[in-house]
């Protein structure tokens, strides 16, 4: 039987210090993954949020939960994700 797995997105409107808070929570109650909204536009940075929370967690995967390729460089994108990895 396959298991199960459950993900928690967050939009970055929330102070960062509460999204970290959120993420460490989900990680846990045993979700497997947060995701974080990006739009640089109306939100709060999400790649530095994503760091600040990869800091306070061990095992749950950190992720942007969409990127707008458009207003986002999909090259700056790239280096972004390898440098939280």
């Amino acid at each position: 039987m396959a298991s199960v797995s459950y993900s928690l997105g967050l939009f970055p409107i929330e102070s960062p210090q509460r999204i970290v808070h959120l993420t460490k929570l989900a990680e846990d109650l045993g979700y497997s993954c947060v995701l974080i909204g990006d739009s640089q536009m109306i939100w709060r940075e999400a790649y530095v949020i994503l760091g600040a929370a990869a800091l306070a967690t061990s095992r749950i995967t950190l992720s942007t939960g969409v990127t707008n390729p458009v207003t986002r460089d999909p090259s700056v994108v790239a280096a972004a994700m390898a440098t939280l990895h």
